[in-house]
């Protein structure tokens, strides 16, 4: 059986109810949330944690005092214990599709999904092609949501974090 703490180097399917691109705190709470409620959720998780800059993590996800690497390998230990995959791989580009997004990767991966978390702090220029560019400008972060809900103008498009 396959290590809960590890990551996979590709997708097992081609179609998601949910894909959450960043593996980081807010990436992983949702995926963890959204996989224990019974959505097909995959984490794309390559990208450069935001909390990799924090000396410690005190009690996120119920865990106590504990260092950056540590809090990412239990968190995703804890999302795939509730069903999510999580894939070393890097969300290059997110657009519109037939029912929901096409979501595309660095490593040549092509994923379909319902909904999109964008739980990425540092970039979202993957979404540069949503709605021709006029919702994301290449370069451009954060993307504006409403803060208590996460939705953003596009349906099925959320964001987590920063």
């Amino acid at each position: 059986m396959e290590s809960l703490h590890q990551k996979t180097d590709a997708p097992d399917a081609d179609a998601y109810d949910v894909v959450v691109v960043g593996g980081g705190a807010s990436g992983l709470a949702a995926a963890l949330f959204t996989a224990r409620y019974g959505l097909d959720t995959l984490v794309f998780d390559r990208g450069q944690s935001a909390i990799r800059r924090s000396y410690s993590i005190e009690n996120y996800l119920g865990f106590l005092a504990i260092d950056p690497a540590t809090f990412l390998e239990l968190g995703r230990a804890h999302a795939r214990y509730e069903g999510a995959e999580v894939v070393d791989d890097l969300v290059t580009s997110v657009a519109a599709a037939d029912e929901g997004f096409r979501v595309e990767t660095a490593d040549g991966a092509t994923v379909r999904a319902h909904r999109v978390v964008a739980a990425s702090a540092y970039n979202a220029d993957y979404l540069a092609e949503l709605d021709d560019g006029a919702f994301h400008e290449a370069g451009a972060h954060p993307v504006e949501c409403d803060e208590a809900t996460g939705r953003t103008d596009i349906d099925g498009l959320y964001v987590a974090g920063w």
